[in-house]
């Protein structure tokens, strides 16, 4: 163990591009996996969810690096951060194995700060990092 349990504090928001409140889906007993909701899905438990932005949760609070797996979102979250990036430029690491949305996150943050030099890495998965 790396006792490091005591300095996570757990916060039940998620993050996107507007302050809103949404549905996210997730089934019973499949891991922490979780989505905003489909209407037209089935079998699937629903909870209302707060939704928020880096900026506004951060309050101009200094950030130096943003790891994120928010399965298709990330554009959303990178344009809730949109000042915290200009003014901070810190290194930014999420998901890029959704094919559809890689394109449109590298996009999303050269239209933030066009000096991220982007690389894409396949380790077990596709990463994007950024600094």
């Amino acid at each position: 163990k790396n006792n490091l349990s005591a300095q996570i504090i757990l916060i039940n928001k998620a993050l996107g591009d507007k302050e809103c409140i949404s549905k996210i889906e997730y089934r019973a007993g499949a891991g922490y996996a979780a989505h905003i909701s489909d209407p037209s899905s089935l079998e699937m438990n629903t909870q209302q969810i707060e939704i928020t932005t880096v900026d506004k949760f951060m309050g101009g609070e200094r950030i130096d690096f943003i790891k994120m797996d928010v399965e298709g979102y990330e554009e959303n979250v990178l344009l809730g951060a949109k000042e915290t990036i200009k003014k901070y430029k810190p290194v930014l690491s999420f998901a890029a194995y959704h094919v559809p949305d890689k394109e449109k996150s590298a996009d999303a943050v050269k239209s933030i700060r066009e000096d991220y030099v982007i690389t894409l890495n396949s380790f077990a998965e596709e990463d994007f990092y950024c600094e």
